[in-house]
């Protein structure tokens, strides 16, 4: 309380009470020239391949008309999925998700009915998709 007491009575006290009265304005517009910023010089760079670039802290999403997948093998005769977002690699899921360890799936069918399932959650909105392992028992995949 002292120090408030003091701090109006200095001589500082009317160019800071400026400062803290327009300070929101001011933080405001550093954010938006920020986010303004940010992405283009993200994309200066040349190599922004994902749709999500997480350089330099930022996120940049950009707008997805069409999602497939494409079931792969794995070496140890298991199998995954890839993802890919208007043709561009978005997920590589060679193990089976919310399983600990490096196992693939055991059959082509189970690999291409959770790709299905993650596609579906995509369309619908979910960046990124969470599969459970309810949802993949419910499949018969696990």
């Amino acid at each position: 309380m002292q120090l408030l007491l003091l701090l109006r009575r200095s001589l500082y006290w009317k160019p800071l009470k400026t400062f803290l009265s327009h300070s929101p304005l001011f933080l405001i517009g550093a954010v938006l020239i920020a986010a303004v910023a940010t992405p283009c010089y993200a994309g200066t760079r040349g190599k922004s391949a994902s749709i999500f670039d997480l350089t330099h802290s930022t996120l940049s999403i950009q707008a997805v008309t069409g999602y497939t997948y494409q079931i792969i093998a794995n070496q140890d005769g298991t199998f995954g999925y890839d993802v890919f977002a208007d043709g561009k690699l978005f997920i590589h899921q060679p193990t089976i998700p919310a399983m600990p360890g490096t196992k693939g799936f055991e059959s082509k069918a189970a690999a291409e009915s959770v790709a299905r399932l993650v596609l579906k959650k995509l369309k619908q909105g979910e960046v990124p998709p969470t599969v459970y392992l309810e949802e993949m028992k419910k499949l018969n995949a696990i």
